[in-house]
């Protein structure tokens, strides 16, 4: 399961999140163990990007910064997301 926070664009304070099953949608596929200070790339599964645009976070930022625009992330703590 993933968390999904959806806004609006000009109204970023305008939002609602929900829980989804993602399956295979996202590479790697859970769990992804990565060791301290070593890098990731997120990815959507190809099937369904098709040139659609993409942002990418952390629920953790101490733990692991994401490149929202690349979906690149590297490990700073160990812990669990």
């Amino acid at each position: 399961m993933s968390i999904v926070q959806v806004s609006l664009k000009d109204q970023p304070e305008i939002f609602d999140i929900f829980y989804v099953s993602v399956g295979t949608l996202i590479e790697p596929i859970s769990p992804v163990y990565v060791h301290l200070g070593g890098t990731v790339k997120f990815t959507l599964n190809s099937e369904i990007k098709n040139g659609k645009s993409s942002k990418w976070f952390s629920s953790n930022t101490d733990l692991v910064h994401i490149n929202s625009e690349t979906g690149f992330a590297r490990a700073f703590k160990t812990g669990k997301l």
